[in-house]
């Protein structure tokens, strides 16, 4: 057992900044306490052209989503990343992964798409290591769970590559670990049956920057993860 004492951030790390355009008008979720929330779908395009397709909720305290949302609008959004569980007809428990947007903005068509993630929180799961058999590419699955203020917790399913996934294997559950990366979806085919594949889509954390916060020879452990360049750390993965 590893009984050496481990050193933690006390603040919560939680933000989101991402552009694209809109692919749905927004339509009501939800009330709760006298404010109503709506969800819609946001594409926001790499620089390699491929899109990721994003839920976002956002509630009417602060605008109008139906009429200030609009099909094709391109919008910038800041805000946290959230999930919840919820029981499939499988009977299994699937993490619904999204951004809830706390700032809207409209933004000019012809500026690229941002998509940036900066998350500080704990491994809840054995870190999933694989080497792909195509590309023959490092691939490391993680499961983070971020706390809030409040005392809730989101889980978020993180994705890394390369040096990046040989250093991840080695994280123990508990460890605390700050991230830089994208919110990303991918499409995928479930087979149902012998005749029958059905189209799905998941969502990940594809990480460009991480850190352990755990370990001491970590150079970075000081640097407001703010101030960290995502850009300095894709070479890891093409995108």
């Amino acid at each position: 057992m590893d009984t050496k004492e481990r050193t933690f951030i006390n603040t919560c790390i939680n933000q989101v900044e991402i552009s694209g355009t809109v692919l749905t008008d927004p339509i009501k979720d939800n009330e709760y306490e006298g404010v109503s929330y709506y969800r819609f779908l946001l594409i926001s395009k790499r620089n390699s052209g491929v899109e990721d397709v994003i839920p976002i909720i956002v509630d009417d305290r602060e605008l109008d989503p139906e009429k200030d949302i609009v099909n094709c609008d391109t919008i910038r959004i800041t805000g946290q990343f959230r999930s919840f569980n919820q029981h499939g007809e499988d009977g299994k428990s699937h993490l619904h992964m999204y951004v809830y947007a706390k700032n809207v903005y409209k933004q000019d068509p012809s500026l690229p798409h941002t998509n940036e993630i900066r998350l500080c929180g704990f491994i809840t799961k054995k870190p999933v290591f694989r080497i792909t058999p195509v590309s023959n590419l490092k691939v490391c699955d993680l499961t983070l769970a971020i706390n809030r203020d409040n005392g809730k917790s989101d889980y978020a399913a993180c994705i890394t590559w390369g040096t990046t996934a040989s250093i991840s294997k080695k994280l123990k559950v508990g460890d605390q670990v700050r991230l830089v990366g994208r919110f990303q979806s991918r499409e995928y085919y479930k087979q149902l049956d012998v005749n029958t594949a059905e189209s799905r889509t998941a969502y990940e954390i594809s990480i460009g920057y991480m850190d352990n916060v755990n370990d001491e020879r970590n150079k970075n452990r000081n640097v407001a993860l703010e101030d960290i360049d995502i850009k300095a750390f894709r070479k890891n993965k093409t995108e």
